[in-house]
């Protein structure tokens, strides 16, 4: 009677570990930590910001070791918060119907100009780094809506 509970028990354990090897292998490409309304900020997109803040940080202050581990951690608390903020800032511009586009292409050109990166695709590649991953226009547009966003004659 053991021996056939102690078989069965094998075989519902042996079926149950084949059917586990042949399911297919699930890889997350990007984890998604904020919906804002129908915009996502993923995982990849606050690691790219904070190593731009590290690289900032080791640049403008000479911070190494343990204090630039401190001040990054301090700023990386708001890092979410500001990527947030600057969706939100970006999406009412748009429900009110303000159009930053002629600035933003402007501005691109400005910049393309004083990189002196006469190529269209490095010259994206080249702001999507400095921009810690926003595509050049985004990052531009978010700027522009968070310059509106203090002007007293719109209110977002």
């Amino acid at each position: 009677m053991l021996s056939k509970y102690w078989l069965g028990g094998t075989a519902l354990a042996l079926a149950s570990f084949l059917s586990a090897a042949e399911a297919p292998k699930i890889r997350v490409i990007e984890e998604i930590v904020a919906k804002v309304n129908n915009d996502i900020i993923t995982r990849g997109e606050l690691e790219r910001t904070r190593l731009q803040l590290e690289a900032e940080l080791k640049q403008q202050k000479n911070l190494a070791g343990a204090q630039l581990a401190t001040e990054v951690q301090k700023h990386q608390a708001d890092a979410l918060r500001d990527q947030i903020d600057q969706l939100l800032l970006v999406q009412r511009s748009k429900d009110l119907n303000i159009n930053v586009d002629p600035d933003v292409t402007r501005r691109l050109a400005e910049i393309q100009v004083e990189s002196k990166i006469s190529d269209p695709d490095k010259f994206h590649e080249w702001v999507r780094q400095q921009s810690g991953g926003q595509s050049s226009a985004n990052a531009i547009r978010a700027s522009r809506c968070s310059r509106l966003h203090n002007r007293p004659d719109i209110r977002l």
